[in-house]
């Protein structure tokens, strides 16, 4: 039976010859358009394309993988109805060489098949972010030792403004900041250089012509409006029948005083309004009957509105002409060396990558930005006018989270220079979660407001029915995001153009509705039942509501399309913030025997099972450290009572732990305590020894069997998933095992960047056929 497509959606499959931009709204059928234009282009007619003739580039492996799968049956589909086509049978070959890919995929195929342009061994590595974190911070030692061997004046000064105490982790940050962020441009050396320009000036005129100045003065000119928002609400609040009157006049000259703020031209004008604006001192009256809670209001308001101007004024209007030049002559230079530092650690940060012979994911962008584009002149090399040659169609999912260097990429290959436009964008940028990996969705906007509904080369279409949500709620997301998402907040105005609309007939359903629930932890009767924790509140809450809706709740079944009774796997629960609630969700829903399962990116060093473990290794590296050894002596490993610590550290008459622990005296604990200690230690000094010999996975394993901590956290509630948590951190040892690094040291190192950069892990995806929430 036939898809029935919406007008949109059928533009979105037919139009050829033309830069398409789709704007596919959640729910849109974005991915279901996207295979059917590949089928169509397949299928012409008239003007026939192989499949290996596209260049189909996805976000993730996974949604690269599922693409494929979809043309692969659509193409078994259209085989069964004509099995002697021989183009069909020709495009089924084809589709296992089609590039339908992931981005760094794409670049990986390029710089293997052409790995000599750029001067690279074939045998190159993809290196595992652990060992990248180890190596940057090896290189970056040994870049600001070097500097500090050298002592320059303007490193030294550099350092006086940016070092924090005696050290420079501070320094180190900031400088791979930087790096990483110079790394998300196509040429990253050439902004660094021009980005440290920004500060070199002669006068204030030149001064207000440069970018990063015209968009402070536009951000300030928006916190001046919100303020003069707030002196118009208090003037409001002033006249109304039972507000503070007496407080009118005060509040019309707060107002009148804000004006010249927020519509100031440039920053000059804007620096001497500021420094023109004072406020008087707030009337009092003793006998006032008026409302209390609005002139409390009001005066909370002005408050903001005077703290607000004050720090204004200390950041951007302290200062005259001549000193303000100076000042920034004098940061120029700071900033001059901290561009010159990040290119420094650039340089040998690429060659040690190249003694190694391992290449990073910016590598993978950038060798083969250098294939397609030669350095010098931006111009298209021989190899990117064989793609454009090849690819009849370059097409991009998400576009929204694409960056600048991947921007570059694609219209390398594409024929959008020549006058041959043939890009398809899809994306939604009121979904662009990715800006703090460096993503432009303003590469997005910037098509969307270029691109018109009529053009016949940049043409827009926007797809704004959802079918995979009721009416009710689209309405309230429509509501919400109507009141919070503006152009200068998300990058787009939420109004009709934007909005949702309904594009699927559900079955109705009595008591179909969103809901709020509001839980106050301030309550005097919830903090007598003990429920002034949020995140139990809240998760008792949750639990009453999921028992609620399994009793009267009717879902459509996505298989029969009819309303059947709701069931725990029907039930999703988002969290703002998963390592602050998820264990006690999962704690207070298992105790309302509630089946729950929790999948996490984040959080997996905190598991109990990892941090025992982790602690573990830490004292057969050095056991010399108490935290560690104490963790380890409580957990099952040692199997020690607080009450057994608590006596051993009291024999040691104010050493410390580890010190009360390794030397420990017979004489000074009861006997059974001392042998059990001893047997610890003995079994720690053989580890230690199997340390020296064993590969770092062949000792986790050792120290998880011989312990029998593996068998104990199997043992215990949620044991498949802990399980899983161990042989995820066996992962990790092999995974390191294949670095440039070796040794028990250096593995911890490993670990504590994974955290500190948290390249987090997460639980591993251990469903219980129970666990369906």
């Amino acid at each position: 039976m036939g898809v029935n497509w919406t007008e949109e959606q059928m533009e979105v499959i037919t139009q050829r010859d033309k830069n398409l931009l789709v704007s596919a709204a959640a729910g849109s059928g974005k991915t279901a358009v996207l295979v059917e234009r590949i089928i169509g282009r397949i299928l012409d007619q008239k003007r026939p394309v192989d499949i290996d003739r596209m260049l189909i580039v996805t976000f993730t492996s996974a949604a690269a993988a599922e693409m494929r799968e979809r043309i692969g049956a659509a193409l078994e589909a259209a085989l069964k109805q004509d099995p002697e086509n021989s183009h069909l049978m020709k495009q089924a070959m084809l589709l296992h060489h089609a590039q339908i890919t992931t981005i760094h995929s794409f670049c990986l195929y390029l710089i293997r098949s052409y790995f000599h342009r750029v001067d690279l061994e074939p045998n190159f590595r993809i290196a595992e972010q652990g060992e990248l974190n180890l190596l940057q911070e090896d290189v970056m030692d040994e870049v600001l030792t070097a500097n500090y061997e050298e002592a320059s004046e303007a490193f030294l000064r550099f350092v006086e403004c940016f070092a924090s105490g005696k050290r420079d982790d501070g320094l180190k940050d900031l400088v791979l900041k930087l790096y990483h962020f110079a790394m998300s441009f196509p040429w990253p050396k050439e902004w660094l250089r021009g980005a440290a320009g920004n500060y070199r000036f002669d006068s204030i005129e030149e001064l207000e012509e440069k970018e990063w100045m015209k968009r402070l003065v536009v951000y300030l000119r928006q916190v001046c409006t919100d303020l003069t928002a707030l002196a118009e609400d208090n003037v409001r609040l002033s006249l109304d029948a039972d507000g503070p009157l007496y407080l009118n006049e005060t509040a019309e000259r707060d107002r009148m005083r804000l004006f010249p703020l927020a519509g100031a031209e440039d920053y000059r004008s804007l620096a001497d309004a500021l420094s023109a604006c004072t406020f008087d001192r707030l009337p009092s009256k003793r006998n006032y009957e008026g409302d209390e809670t609005k002139r409390e209001r009001f005066k909370a308001q002005r408050e903001e509105i005077k703290d607000t101007v004050k720090r204004l004024k200390a950041d951007f209007a302290g200062a005259g002409e001549e000193e303000l030049l100076s000042r920034m002559s004098e940061m120029a230079g700071v900033a001059e060396e901290l561009a010159r530092l990040a290119e420094e650690f650039m340089d040998a940060y690429d060659a040690k990558k190249r003694k190694e012979n391992i290449l990073d994911f910016d590598d993978l962008e950038h060798f083969a930005l250098k294939i397609l584009l030669d350095e010098e002149t931006k111009q298209p090399t021989e190899i990117a006018m064989q793609c454009r040659k090849r690819y009849e169609e370059v097409m991009v999912d998400e576009y929204q989270d694409s960056n600048l260097v991947q921007e570059s990429l694609l219209l390398a290959v594409s024929g959008e220079e020549l006058g041959r436009f043939n890009r398809f964008m899809v994306g939604d940028v009121k979904q662009s979660i990715y800006r703090f990996r460096l993503a432009r969705p303003d590469l997005f906007m910037e098509k969307y407001d270029a691109y018109t509904e009529e053009s016949d080369t940049h043409r827009k279409i926007e797809l704004h029915k959802n079918f995979r949500s009721r009416r009710e709620v689209i309405d309230t997301a429509n509501c919400i995001f109507s009141q919070i998402m503006k152009k200068d907040l998300g990058n787009v105005a939420y109004d009709e153009a934007a909005a949702l609309y309904p594009g699927a007939a559900y079955p109705d359903c009595d008591g179909m509705e969103s809901e709020l629930l509001l839980a106050d932890p301030e309550d005097e009767l919830l903090e007598e039942a003990g429920l002034s924790d949020p995140a139990r509140l809240e998760a008792e809450l949750v639990a009453a509501k999921i028992r609620t809706m399994l009793r009267a709740q009717r879902v459509t079944d996505a298989k029969t399309g009819e309303l059947r009774a709701a069931r725990y796997g029907d039930i999703v629960i988002l969290l703002r913030s998963f390592g602050a609630y998820a264990d006690t969700f999962l704690e207070v829903l298992g105790q309302k025997g509630i089946p729950a399962h929790a999948a996490s990116k984040t959080g997996y060093f905190q598991a109990q099972e990892v941090a025992a473990v982790l602690c573990m290794l830490r004292i057969l590296d050095n056991p010399r450290q108490d935290i560690p050894l104490a963790a380890v002596l409580r957990s099952a490993i040692g199997n020690f009572s607080d009450e057994e610590l608590a006596v051993i550290k009291a024999a040691g008459r104010g050493k410390p732990f580890h010190c009360c622990v390794l030397e420990a005296v017979e004489k000074m604990l009861p006997a059974e305590l001392f042998v059990k200690l001893q047997t610890f230690i003995t079994g720690l000094d053989g580890f230690r020894r199997l340390a020296e010999e064993l590969s770092i996975y062949e000792l986790l394993q050792r120290v998880l069997k011989d312990t029998g901590y593996l068998a104990y956290v199997t043992a215990m509630p949620g044991g498949e998933r802990r399980r899983a948590n161990l042989e995820m951190l066996l992962e990790k040892a092999s995974a390191y095992e294949k670095s440039s690094y070796r040794g028990l040291f250096h593995f911890i190192r490993y670990i504590d960047k994974l955290q500190k950069y948290e390249v987090d892990y997460g639980e591993a995806d251990v469903l219980d056929e129970n666990a369906d929430v």
